[in-house]
């Protein structure tokens, strides 16, 4: 597998929003970019499909295995399957041309495009009968589907592809979009080709665009785009978009004033309805952002970091499967389904027979999963900065 590499500050795969969105790459200067479960999910998929095609494998080999940079992650049947189709994508293609070469996980170097520029290919096949480059990106993604048409990561990828080797003919590129986990029009695999000369008359586009990000107030623009951009709760142009969007106001008090939708005529409802994805995620990032802050000792007026509350967690499985085992029941009898009972439906199941919920209290504990805010009301006790890290 590939070692964890470091992220460009203009890189492809925000690229989509610096290049609709400049200001954001100066607004996130600092800003922590925080992993989510689903991020690191595609990226323990990406490692599997790159480990089989290396390997010549196919992806079920990997079911029920932990890939070492995502020990928190146990390869599935669900997402062996969706990079297989990755896998039968990219060795189709080579297998109708004997002379096709293939590169994975392939480094580029873009900076003499623009500073800061570099990034890591998927796949690339080469065919020099033809003189064509494929470009592939696998997207385990199944929240929002990928256009593959003009699509500025693509073409920032075809460009690291192109210029990564020197001295090979090259007469059309095709960039590959592999989404088998996202329902799409044009379906799971979507492809879209262009000459090398567009390509480098789309390469003065893109150095125009980084330009765009160094200039002294460079211009914020709220779109879809800003779902995974780590300034988003925080940023000031996001937050009158939504406002506008959700027809709010501020009073004089600085309480914000949201229209009742029952006064929206259908036109507006339509609107509301399209920009409410946005308005949800910025809750989010505001929410997460404020978390941060907190963390960090700027709490919040108002507000106060308390630990969360705690869920009842087995001590040790093993520990309790001998417990059961001794009280007469099977390791299948106390498992819903495919996972162990958890300490409250351990107790409404043996409830009936007799086995009261003080018998088990030696197994599991009361584990907190970290600190959240709360109004400076909520009964629990403020905890500090630097303890609440520690519930982490």
């Amino acid at each position: 597998m590939s070692e964890n590499k470091a992220h460009s500050t203009l890189g492809a795969s925000s690229s989509h929003r610096w290049w609709h969105c400049p200001g954001s790459i100066q607004l996130s200067v600092g800003m922590p970019n925080e992993s989510s479960f689903f991020a690191m999910e595609g990226s323990c998929a990406h490692a599997v499909g790159e480990a089989a095609l290396n390997q010549g494998q196919d992806a079920d080999a990997f079911i029920g295995r932990v890939i070492k940079e995502f020990p928190e992650i146990e390869v599935d049947e669900e997402m062996a399957e969706a990079v297989q189709l990755y896998l039968d994508t990219v060795r189709d293609d080579m297998r109708a041309h004997e002379d096709a070469e293939l590169s994975v996980e392939t480094r580029f170097d873009l900076t003499h495009i623009h500073a800061g520029m570099f990034g890591t290919n998927d796949a690339c096949v080469y065919l020099p009968s033809k003189a064509k480059l494929i470009v592939y990106d696998y997207k385990h993604g199944r929240g929002m589907p990928v256009e593959v048409e003009n699509n500025p990561q693509m073409l920032y990828y075809a460009t690291g592809a192109l210029t990564g080797k020197h001295n090979r003919p090259i007469a059309e590129i095709e960039v590959v979009i592999v989404q088998p986990r996202c329902s799409h029009p044009g379906g799971a695999v979507r492809r879209w080709s262009l000459t090398p000369l567009d390509l480098m008359d789309w390469i003065n586009e893109l150095q125009d665009a980084a330009k765009r990000t160094e200039e002294k107030s460079p211009t914020l623009v709220a779109g879809e785009w800003c779902k995974f951009c780590p300034a988003a709760g925080a940023c000031p142009e996001l937050q009158s978009h939504v406002l506008k969007a959700a027809r709010a106001d501020f009073t004089e008090e600085g309480e914000i004033v949201v229209s009742e939708p029952r006064t929206y005529s259908s036109e507006s409802i339509a609107r509301a309805l399209e920009q409410a994805d946005i308005i949800e995620n910025w809750i989010r990032s505001v929410r997460a952002f404020a978390h941060l802050e907190a963390e960090a000792g700027r709490v919040p007026p108002g507000w106060k970091l308390v630990q969360k509350r705690a869920n009842r967690k087995w001590k040790s499985e093993e520990r309790l499967i001998e417990t059961m085992i001794d009280y007469g029941f099977t390791r299948a009898s106390i498992t819903n389904p495919g996972k162990l009972m958890s300490p409250a439906q351990l107790e409404a199941f043996l409830k009936p027979k007799g086995i009261k919920k003080e018998e088990i209290s030696d197994l599991y504990e009361s584990v907190s999963s970290g600190s959240t805010l709360a109004p400076a009301d909520d009964k629990r006790e403020a905890v500090k900065a630097e303890a609440s890290t520690e519930f982490m």
